[in-house]
């Protein structure tokens, strides 16, 4: 289009030329001293013409020689920067690979060249990340020491929480709080800063810390990091084993996710924390309310219901507790046991005996089965059958071994 329209412009100007000689045959006189020289109208313009064309084109030439030095630097930091941008290319790659002597090579290389300080200091991060796989301190230190010497205020961030996670892997939780509290001051929009400060309180017992900043954290961040879980269930066993006050386990209980909830683990922590509590009312409650009949979890209730003292409980506590062992199924020799005992304070006996024939059933080598058998048969004076006789045959033994 640029072409077409200058050659339009290039046709009206001859055609404007040409008619300017038919129509006006005036001439130029032009005087140099003592001499004179007329010129013809049309080819004085011409001539004015192509003078400013020649001047134009000697002009560009003169600009286009003295930028000749600024072109070749401006190449030459290019083709630097592209080979560095190579060299770094292939040094994330070999690290990857986990080649590290090939990946401290490539990054050699882009810190002996001209290559920018972005470059650099990405090649500085590898070489510390490689340092901080082998554990080599005082490469660390030097590294972390060079990447401040940058001075690139974007990277400033990055390399000191780069340090600070050198700190957690050595250990130096106290220092590594320090320097991610230095860093929030510089900005609070980074969530890996929170992330790495509740893994540090954690591992410094500091629960209560960890877990405020856990609801933080889990509120602003949808990053999913690999350890998160293991992490915030440390954190909130490390607050439930460390307190007195079962508002707040309650509370904290009620403010997990629907999967944490229905997580045998929490539910562990949550219910031997109830135990260790006295807190028998909200554990009769949890036993009450709890529709979840998954095996792992029927275990831990059961567990914790053979800790509980059933003398000190109402009737209504041990029908709650009765209805849950009926529900648990009747292949589950330590739900008919806790049933027997609950039977037997409630002078159930038939039915007592009932679920211990049951027991027996399952696993007739179960001296605690057998023994109570016995106990129960003592207790209501029933007459020894064959099937007792065995009992007592399999008691004796497991004594005498």
């Amino acid at each position: 289009m640029k072409s077409f329209i200058k050659m339009l412009v290039l046709l009206a100007s001859c055609m404007g030329l040409l008619w300017l000689g038919n129509y006006y045959t005036g001439s130029v006189v032009v005087s140099l001293a003592s001499y004179a020289i007329e010129i013809n109208l049309a080819i004085a313009i011409i001539g004015l013409i192509l003078i400013f064309m020649a001047l134009h084109y000697v002009l560009r030439l003169i600009y286009s020689i003295m930028k000749i030095p600024a072109n070749y630097k401006r190449n030459k930091y290019h083709n630097q920067r592209e080979i560095a941008q190579q060299q770094l290319n292939l040094a994330f790659l070999s690290f990857f690979e986990y080649d590290y002597e090939k990946t401290l090579e490539y990054t050699a290389n882009i810190l002996k060249s001209e290559a920018t300080s972005e470059d650099k200091f990405m090649a500085y991060v590898l070489d510390y990340k490689i340092a901080l796989k082998l554990g080599d301190a005082e490469e660390i230190k030097k590294i972390n020491a060079k990447m401040q010497e940058t001075q690139l205020p974007n990277y400033l961030i990055t390399s000191r929480f780069l340090y600070a996670e050198y700190l957690y892997n050595i250990g130096s939780y106290e220092e590594c709080l320090i320097l991610l509290s230095d860093l929030l001051e510089l900005t609070s929009k980074h969530q890996f800063i929170y992330y790495l400060q509740m893994k540090a309180n954690c591992k410094l017992s500091k629960f209560n810390d960890a877990y405020d900043l856990m609801k933080l954290f889990s509120k602003s961040s949808s990053i999913n990091y690999p350890d998160l879980d293991l992490i915030q269930f440390a954190i909130i066993e490390g607050v439930f084993n460390n307190t007195q006050d079962t508002n707040q386990i309650d509370k904290i209980y009620q403010h997990l996710t629907e999967q944490q909830v229905n997580n045998p683990p929490y539910i562990r922590i949550y219910l031997t924390n109830l135990l260790r509590l006295n807190e028998t009312n909200r554990i009769i409650k949890f036993i009450k309310t709890s529709p979840n009949h998954d095996a792992e979890i029927i275990d831990i209730v059961l567990y914790v219901v053979d800790k509980l003292m059933f003398d000190t409980l109402d009737s209504k506590q041990l029908e709650s507790i009765l209805n849950y062992l009926q529900q648990a199924g009747e292949n589950n020799v330590i739900a008919l046991l806790l049933s027997t005992k609950i039977k037997i304070q409630q002078c159930r006996f038939a039915e007592a005996k009932d679920d211990l024939i049951k027991a027996q059933n399952l696993d007739l080598n179960i001296i605690q089965v057998n023994l109570m058998l016995l106990k129960l048969a003592e207790e209501i004076n029933d007459v020894p059958s064959p099937d007792m006789s065995s009992i007592k045959n399999i008691c004796s033994k497991s004594e005498n071994q």
